[in-house]
């Protein structure tokens, strides 16, 4: 090969290799916040509810990262994520553990910086604790199995369904008392505050968009003894397990918007 022509190409393989690292570089990054491990029998199945939460969400423009609230030494700044996805965990908000306090400050801190918020179960229960709520041990016990949530208002942005929705319920503590100015999109027979809209792009479900229905099979199994001590039928609700699609477009729709957002925010700090 002529050394110019071969000078030509190593320059378009360098300048190739610098335009990836820059897009790279510029790409947001969506953070998932891990607050507890599931249970034994999901652990065999996935490492952290991570994996779960990215198969729901599929490909996307961005990089993720997981970060675990109950052991980070310092936590980055909120404005390095478009969005944080806190996820559940078998603790409760009522412990009050330091790690809970602090991730409380930082969900408050990444709201103020409009960094987007979803957060599932746990999550949806430690932003309501967050953000001046209260949560509690639910007074009709331990809600589980494919629930049916019931639209209570509408939300443009993630297109909330207008009818009602299966998702995938498994909690006993529930959001008694709403922060101000919190709307709730949704309720389920045992669960009065089933979705929160906070607005600026901060969110919350209580039920699980990121499960399937094998992982809600163990949940029910791990939990058998508890639920029919209650009066629930387990083998009637693993039954009637099967996919939650419509809850888990939410999600989906949730981080294509917080993409959308920081690529904007982006743009315009490079122009």
């Amino acid at each position: 090969m002529p050394e110019r022509l071969d000078n030509w190409v190593d320059y378009l393989t360098a300048h190739a290799i610098l335009d990836v690292l820059f897009r790279w570089l510029r790409m947001s990054c969506i953070a998932v916040l891990i607050t507890g491990d599931p249970i034994a029998t999901v652990s065999r199945i996935v490492s952290s509810f991570t994996p779960l939460i990215r198969d729901t969400v599929g490909p996307v423009d961005a990089t993720w990262a997981e970060l675990d609230l109950r052991t980070v030494s310092r936590l980055p700044d909120p404005r390095e994520f478009a969005a944080c996805v806190i996820a559940g965990s078998p603790h409760s908000v009522t412990e009050r553990a330091a790690w809970m306090l602090n991730a409380e400050t930082y969900l408050r801190a990444a709201r103020t910086v409009g960094t987007g918020l979803f957060g599932i179960c746990f999550g949806h229960q430690l932003m309501a604790s967050a953000f001046g709520g209260r949560v509690a041990l639910n007074p009709k016990g331990r809600e589980m199995g494919l629930c049916v949530a019931r639209p209570l208002c509408s939300n443009t942005q993630l297109r909330w369904p207008a009818d009602t929705i299966e998702v995938f319920m498994t909690h006993s503590d529930t959001v008694a008392a709403l922060p101000p100015n919190a709307r709730v999109l949704a309720a389920t027979e045992r669960e009065a505050h089933a979705a929160i809209d906070y607005g600026e792009q901060c969110f919350s479900t209580q039920f699980h968009p990121e499960f399937t229905p094998n992982v809600l099979r163990c949940y029910l199994e791990h939990y058998r003894q508890q639920m029919q001590a209650q009066g629930d039928d387990v083998g009637l609700l693993v039954a009637g397990l099967r996919e939650t699609p419509r809850a888990q477009v939410l999600l989906r729709r949730f981080i294509q918007l917080a993409v959308e957002h920081d690529a904007q925010r982006i743009q315009r700090c490079a122009s």
